[in-house]
């Protein structure tokens, strides 16, 4: 399946459970078979403790983590891609605008 217009689906997962990208992604993280996390508290509070990722947070949406920094980069990367975008003339072999 694409990502190619994902951002204008109006149901995600195979059975329409997720609204929008944002609320598949935290569907995604709270599965508890595909990642075993129980809240997106818990992933801010495990995110936030690991010493090696403490320089992100200078460039993170809130200045730190927290659901819109953990949900947001998915739809973010998606949205643009649709036909005829830039990434998609790239891969026609056409780099220029």
């Amino acid at each position: 399946m694409s990502v190619l217009n994902a951002f204008f689906h109006t149901f995600y997962f195979w059975n329409g459970q997720a609204t929008s990208l944002t609320n598949q992604t935290s569907r995604a993280l709270l599965d508890p078979v595909k990642m075993g996390n129980d809240s997106l508290e818990r992933i801010v509070e495990i995110l936030s403790a690991d010493a090696s990722l403490s320089s992100l947070s200078g460039i993170l949406p809130d200045g730190g983590f927290s659901e819109s920094a953990i949900t947001m980069p998915l739809p973010s990367f998606i949205k643009p891609l649709y036909p005829g975008c830039t990434f998609d003339r790239y891969l026609k072999g056409k780099p220029e605008p």
